[in-house]
C-alpha cells in the first residue's frame, strides 16, 4: 500500500505541473481548426520561445499519462500470482516505465522537428484557405505547429493505442483476478476484496477527469482537426470492435495457455474440436484489430494503408470466420452425436483422427478467396473510389455467400434444437450426466445462442430498419459475441 501511495503521489504531481503549465505558465488560446496557437501566459512573457513552451507543457502532460501506467503497472504486478507469467521482475518493471517516460515525455518532438520553416509564409498560406481565422494569426507571438493534420495524425493515434493498450490490458487482467479468474486461491477473501477496492478507486480517480474534461477536448479537437462530419456512432462501433478483440485475444490466451499447455486438457475428446475453435477466435481476433484501425482511417480519407493491402486483410479474416462457422456446424453435430447415441458415438470417435474435420474446415476457409479471384474473376485494380470490402464484391460472390450463410445457419439451428431437446429430456428423466460431456455441450449451445443474439438478430434489425452508417457494427456485433463465448467458455472450464 506504501508504494501504491508513491504512485498516486506521483500521478498527482504531474497532474498539478500540467494544470499549472496550462492555466499559468503557457495559458494558449488555440486557434482551431489551425494546428498552431498563441501562449498569453508568464511563460511568453519570460521571454521563452513558443516551441519550447510546447515541448514543456505536452512533456509534462506525457508524464502525466506515463503516471497513470506507472499505478496500472503497479495494481497489476501486485495482483498477479507469483507463477503468472505475466509477474515480472523489478528490472523488467522499471526498464518498462522509463521507456514509457521517455516515449510520452518527447512524444511531440516529431511535430516540432517538421513545423513550418517560414511561420509567416504558413499564416498567409492559412489565410488565403482559412474562411474565419483568428484575428490575432499574425502575431509576432502566434505559432503555427503543422500546417496539416493529415502527417502526423496517424502517429498521434498510434500513442492513443499505445497507451490505451497498455492501461486496458492492465486493469482488465486485474479485474479478471479479483472478480472471476481461479487463479487467485492464495489470497484471501480480506486482500482480494480490498485489493478490489484500490482497483476501483483508481478506475475512478482516472474516469472522472477524462470523463468531464479530455473527452469533451479530444473530442472538441477531432471534429475540427479532421474537417470531417462526426458520426458518433462510427466511432462507438470501432471502440467497442478494438476492446473486445483485445479482450477476446486475451481470454483466448488463458484458455489455450491453462488447458493445453499447463493442464493437457486438450487430450479429452470432448474438448479438442473446441479448442481448435478457439485458436480460431485468437486468429480472427487479432486480424480485426487492424481491420477497425485501417476503416477508422479510410472513414477519415487518411489512405494510411492501400485498399489492395485492406481489401486482402479483409479476405483472410471472411476466410477464417468461414472456417469458424463450419467449425461450429461439426462441433453442433458431435454433441448431438454425443448426447443421443454416447457409446457407438465414442466407440467410433475415439478410433477417427481429427485431421479429416480439419481438412474439411480448411477447405471452407479456402473457398473464399477462390470463389472470389477465381470462379468470380474479381480483379483489384478495377476497382476506383471504394473505401469498403462491400462495395468490391462481386454480385456472384455475395450470392456464394449468402448462401453460404444459410447453409451453416439452418445447420446450426437444426443440431442445436436437436441437442435442446435431448438436455431437456435428460433433464426430466435426472439422468446422471458427465462433467466434461456437460460442459461441451453448453459451450457448444453457448455458441449458437451468441450467433443468434449477436449475428443473426442484429442483421435482420439492420435490414428491417434500414439502419446504416454507424460503423462496422455487424463486425462489432460479432466480435462481441466471441468475446462472450470466450468468458463463457473460460468460466466453465474453470
Amino acid at each position: 500500500m506504501g508504494k501504491f501511495k508513491l504512485c498516486l503521489l506521483t500521478l498527482q504531481s504531474w497532474t498539478f505541473v500540467t494544470d499549472f503549465m496550462l492555466a499559468s505558465l503557457a495559458t494558449p488560446r488555440v486557434f482551431f481548426p489551425i494546428i498552431g496557437g498563441r501562449p498569453l501566459g508568464i511563460f511568453i512573457k519570460l521571454g521563452i520561445t513558443v516551441p519550447v513552451q510546447l515541448y514543456v507543457g505536452f512533456g509534462c502532460f506525457g508524464a502525466m499519462v506515463a503516471s497513470i501506467i506507472l499505478s496500472f503497472l503497479y495494481r497489476h504486478q501486485v495482483t498477479v500470482n507469483q507463477d503468472n507469467i505475466l509477474k515480472c521482475n523489478r528490472w523488467f518493471q522499471i526498464c518498462v516505465m522509463i521507456m514509457n517516460y521517455v516515449i510520452l515525455s518527447n512524444a511531440l518532438l516529431p511535430a516540432l522537428f517538421t513545423s513550418p520553416d517560414s511561420q509567416l509564409a504558413t499564416k498567409i498560406e492559412i489565410l488565403r484557405n482559412e474562411a474565419c481565422p483568428a484575428k490575432d494569426l499574425l502575431h509576432p507571438d502566434s505559432y503555427v505547429l503543422q500546417s496539416s493534420v493529415d502527417r502526423l495524425f496517424p502517429y498521434f493515434c498510434g500513442l492513443v493505442v499505445f497507451v490505451g493498450c497498455q492501461c486496458a490490458f492492465m486493469g482488465l487482467h486485474c479485474s479478471w483476478i479479483l472478480f472471476f479468474s481461479t487463479l487467485t486461491t492464495k489470497l484471501s477473501k480480506k486482500t482480494r476484496k480490498m485489493q478490489a477496492k484500490l482497483l476501483v478507486a483508481l478506475v475512478a480517480q482516472l474516469a472522472i477527469p477524462t470523463t468531464l474534461c479530455y473527452c469533451p477536448m479530444a473530442y472538441f479537437a477531432i471534429t475540427t482537426l479532421v474537417d470531417h462530419y462526426w458520426q458518433l456512432g462510427y466511432w462507438i462501433c470501432t471502440g467497442t470492435g478494438i476492446l473486445s478483440s483485445l479482450f477476446t485475444i486475451g481470454v483466448c490466451w488463458f484458455i489455450m495457455n491453462k488447458h493445453t499447455l499447463k493442464q493437457k486438457t486438450w487430450r479429452k475428446l470432448e474438448y479438442q474440436i473446441i479448442f481448435i475453435r478457439v485458436a480460431l477466435d485468437f486468429l480472427i481476433s487479432i486480424i480485426s484489430i487492424p481491420t477497425f484501425i485501417i476503416r477508422a482511417f479510410l472513414f477519415l480519407d487518411l489512405e494510411v494503408v492501400p485498399f489492395d493491402v485492406f481489401f486482402m486483410i479483409g479476405v483472410v479474416s471472411i476466410s477464417l470466420v468461414e472456417m469458424r462457422s463450419y467449425l461450429a456446424v461439426v462441433i453442433a453435430i458431435e454433441r448431438v452425436l454425443a448426447t443421443v447415441f454416447p457409446i457407438k458415438f465414442w466407440k467410433y470417435r475415439k478410433g477417427s483422427a481429427n485431421i479429416a474435420i480439419v481438412g474439411f474446415v480448411l477447405t471452407t476457409g479456402c473457398s473464399v478467396p477462390i470463389v472470389m479471384f477465381y470462379i468470380c474473376e474479381l480483379r483489384l485494380s478495377s476497382i476506383i473510389g471504394c473505401n469498403n470490402n462491400i462495395c468490391a464484391y462481386p454480385p456472384a460472390y455475395l450470392t456464394y455467400r449468402f448462401l453460404s450463410t444459410i447453409i451453416f445457419s439452418s445447420f446450426n439451428a437444426f443440431f442445436s434444437g436437436i441437442l435442446c431437446l435431448k438436455l431437456f429430456c435428460l433433464i426430466l428423466k435426472r439422468t446422471d450426466v458427465s462433467t466434461d460431456l456437460r460442459r461441451a455441450n453448453l459451450i457448444s449451445l453457448t455458441d449458437e445462442l451468441s450467433s443468434l443474439v449477436f449475428e443473426i438478430l442484429p442483421s435482420l434489425i439492420s435490414s428491417a430498419l434500414g439502419v446504416t452508417n454507424v460503423g462496422p457494427a455487424l463486425g462489432v456485433s460479432r466480435q462481441l459475441a466471441r468475446a462472450v463465448e470466450a468468458t463463457v467458455m473460460a468460466k466453465l472450464m474453470g
